[in-house]
């Protein structure tokens, strides 16, 4: 936490992922920024996501009990997710078309090879 913004880029992080600190309050030293502050009601509806603050440090008395790295890779890991489906979906739906272009093939191919004649196809 020596560069000034990376301490910028670490209390927006927090204000949005709602998290606290890189690795945890601890990077922050003994004052803990307003942008850890968790909101009271969260510690009554959801008690997983905000703790108290612990001893030695001064600000807040109700922070964000997970870090903003495990926010951060959450993220990153859903958007890989989700990419990842939409590729996967792409290759399916590729698959069949190469199932059915050779289904068509083989039936051309079939049909020609019976020494029948070939039928025009209609105009419309």
């Amino acid at each position: 936490m020596k560069s000034s913004d990376a301490k910028q880029l670490l209390e927006t992080l927090q204000k949005h992922l709602q998290c606290c600190g890189w690795t945890g309050v601890e990077d922050w030293g003994t004052p803990i920024p307003d942008s850890c502050r968790c909101p009271s009601s969260y510690g009554k509806l959801e008690t997983a996501e905000c703790k108290s603050m612990p001893e030695g440090f001064t600000g807040t008395s109700d922070i964000y009990s997970k870090s903003c790295r495990h926010a951060f890779v959450y993220y990153v890991e859903l958007g890989f997710k989700i990419s990842l489906g939409i590729i996967f979906g792409f290759f399916v739906i590729a698959v069949i078309g190469l199932i059915i272009a050779i289904n068509m093939i083989h039936q051309i191919s079939h049909h020609s090879s019976n020494g029948q004649t070939a039928f025009a196809l209609r105009a419309y």
